[in-house]
């Protein structure tokens, strides 16, 4: 039975005494499975997804990986009250809007399109008078 490319990858890192990167782990991966380069790089964004949705492995830094029984909880853990804290620790929610109206430059861009309607529509009148008056020579 052919072995999945998350469980080969899992096999890697297992047999690997360190986090090894995901580039290398695609690599020994490609290799044990036989896989051509293109087919690796075909295979790379999935596999990828795979490894990240997968409970067996665990992200470390710099896009290095390891098996998740090797890191400690306190390592990988994310205190959702301290990712979703109500308070944002000082910083401001004044939006771009905001901002620009603080700093008296939120009208310009709407005046700039406004100007160039205001063209637009006056074509359109100028067109519509010669074909009206076009109309009522004949």
């Amino acid at each position: 039975m052919k072995k999945s490319m998350l469980d080969v990858a899992y096999d890697i890192l297992v047999a690997s005494d360190t986090s090894l990167a995901f580039g290398d782990i695609l690599k020994q991966v490609a290799e044990s499975l036989g896989m051509s380069e293109e087919v690796a790089r075909s295979k790379m964004s999935q596999f990828y997804t795979n490894l990240s949705v997968d409970g067996r492995f665990v992200c470390c830094t710099d896009n290095h990986w390891e098996v998740r029984e090797r890191v400690p909880f306190n390592q990988v853990h994310i205190d959702m009250n301290d990712a979703y804290n109500e308070k944002d620790d000082g910083e401001d929610d004044d939006t771009e809007d905001d901002v620009e109206k603080e700093l008296g430059e939120e009208d310009e861009e709407e005046e700039e399109e406004e100007a160039i309607d205001d063209v637009k529509d006056d074509d359109i009148d100028a067109e519509i008078e010669e074909v009206t008056d076009s109309g009522e020579a004949e």
